[in-house]
């Protein structure tokens, strides 16, 4: 059974709530988002100590963690969206995930969480993003990301309700879906670690990647 195939059954079934917070204030803003990062990727006190990119990173909060509380000097985060964005922000910069302004393997962990258009109609887009992430990863690093099934957020909407458009948009979105597994698949024969796992957000199911860079062979 394929990845998505599993997902579609587990989507309909046993789904937890989610809790709700209290809205967190400034101050603990930062905080809120470091241990919400640690939750969805299962991240290490180690791998916060490591040469770390948060692509999306949205205003910061979690960089602003790592930097200023864990001390970690080499953790950048990038955002595209000029409203969200402080510049003024110690290890914020301001790019694009299909191009990212780093040298070829730069970090050991990279993150992307809510940023990859997984299921956009532009499939060698979604390669390219994941491609550049691979890029600036150094061998033996590991980059994190999560996607939503076609199923899950099918669950969401009310099926009736859909006009024609709007299914269309879902079976291009399936079809991104499938696209996607097989150049997971392709990674993974190429030497890559392909580990998948899954989080509940707001009462729906998401899948969590995890790709592992093979470590360099000496050379002779």
């Amino acid at each position: 059974m394929g990845l998505f195939e599993k997902f579609r059954h587990k989507t309909q079934n046993s789904v937890k709530e989610a809790v709700p917070k209290e809205k967190p204030s400034f101050d603990h803003a930062s905080e809120e988002a470091f241990r919400a990062y640690m939750e969805y990727f299962s991240l290490t006190k180690e791998d916060l100590q490591k040469p770390l990119l948060d692509i999306g990173s949205g205003n910061g909060d979690f960089i602003k963690y790592v930097r200023a509380v864990l001390g970690n000097r080499r953790a950048y985060g990038i955002e595209k969206q000029p409203a969200k964005i402080n510049l003024l922000q110690d290890g914020m910069v301001a790019g694009d995930g299909l191009s990212l302004p780093f040298g070829d393997e730069t970090f050991e962990i990279v993150i992307a969480k809510n940023c990859f258009p997984i299921f956009a109609v532009d499939n060698d887009k979604v390669k390219k993003v994941i491609s550049e992430a691979l890029r600036v990863l150094k061998s033996g690093g590991k980059m994190v990301g999560n996607i939503s099934t076609p199923e899950a957020e099918m669950r969401t909407q009310n099926e009736s309700n859909w006009d024609e458009r709007a299914r269309d948009w879902f079976d291009k979105r399936r079809e991104g879906a499938e696209k996607l597994e097989t150049f997971l698949k392709d990674l993974r024969e190429s030497g890559y670690k392909v580990d998948y796992g899954e989080v509940t957000e707001k009462g729906s199911r998401k899948i969590i990647v995890t790709i592992q860079k093979p470590q360099r062979l000496p050379t002779a």
